[in-house]
């Protein structure tokens, strides 16, 4: 399986052949002054990609992602999974689209955006959509946007944590997903922000 690490604005294109699989990682942590667009294209029959997106706004920053994921071949698979925080008076923009081909038979698919949101300042506007040209498909996506569960941060808290701590983990733990499918060295990029 090959990586693909992606944390640069600008237009990213990834081709996946034939009985070929990829993990493309894709980090949003800065101000980027061009939208980051990134093509997967599953060109080939059991081509298989895993995307996962960490992103994190913070201060006044502005982020745009727009990926698309082109199933070009029958029996290709693709998961997408974005988790972020949004904070200060950040902002950022997401469309996803998930596109069958027609004859792309027996694709599975599945494109999701969560996103936590820390503060009333900020703003994110989440699209997932879908264009399918084939029958025998499967494919789905999901969007959603929430604060930190007070219930969750009350048991923590009455467990002798301060709010500080209590809210770093439950942060922790809505992004540990993404985050542990990083290298290192970002991993501790997101940590230092999210603290």
């Amino acid at each position: 399986m090959k990586t693909i690490l992606i944390s640069k604005s600008g237009s990213h294109k990834v081709d996946i052949n034939k009985d070929e699989s990829a993990r493309v990682l894709i980090l949003q942590i800065k101000n980027l002054i061009k939208p980051l667009v990134v093509d997967i294209n599953l060109n080939g029959t059991n081509s298989n990609a895993d995307i996962f997106n960490c992103f994190v706004g913070h201060q006044d920053i502005a982020q745009n992602l727009d990926i698309k994921i082109n199933h070009n071949a029958h029996y290709t698979r693709a998961n997408f999974c974005a988790k972020g925080i949004m904070k200060d008076h950040s902002k950022a923009n997401f469309t996803g689209l998930i596109k069958v081909k027609r004859g792309s038979q027996n694709t599975d698919s599945f494109l999701e955006h969560r996103t936590l949101m820390l503060s009333d300042n900020a703003e994110i506007s989440p699209i997932p959509s879908l264009q399918i040209d084939a029958n025998e498909v499967r494919a789905s996506h999901a969007a959603t946007i929430s604060n930190i569960n007070e219930e969750d941060l009350f048991t923590l808290m009455s467990r002798g944590l301060n709010k500080l701590e209590a809210k770093n983990i439950l942060i922790k733990s809505f992004l540990n997903d993404v985050i542990i499918k990083l290298p290192s060295n970002w991993q501790m990029k997101v940590l230092k922000l999210i603290s």
